[in-house]
């Protein structure tokens, strides 16, 4: 077997290890757009750069993230974090900016 494709990279997009360099780096928000994205505003970014959890707003219904559910944390064009959605609760997995 042999893997054609991995997180809607594919082979056209690798690059020999001898041939990448500095601009060969993706932005990291394009490594994980698979994942749900949420924006957030400035004072939740705030929250978000000392890895406070973020309270799901739920009052239109049960849509939106389900248990477990990971999701892009996003200001702006710059990645914050991966939450995780826990109940109605978003924590942190991992934060990148603080």
């Amino acid at each position: 077997l042999r893997r054609t494709e991995a997180a809607g990279f594919s082979e056209a997009d690798a690059i020999p290890l001898d041939k990448a360099d500095a601009t060969s780096i993706r932005p990291p928000l394009e490594a994980i757009k698979w994942l749900p994205r949420l924006e957030v505003d400035g004072p939740a970014a705030e929250l978000v750069s000392h890895g406070r959890a973020l309270e799901l707003n739920r009052a239109g219904g049960e849509d939106g993230p389900k248990e477990g559910m990971l999701l892009s944390v996003v200001h702006g064009n710059e990645l914050l974090a991966v939450y995780r959605c826990a109940g109605d609760t978003l924590v942190p997995h991992r934060v990148f900016t603080g």
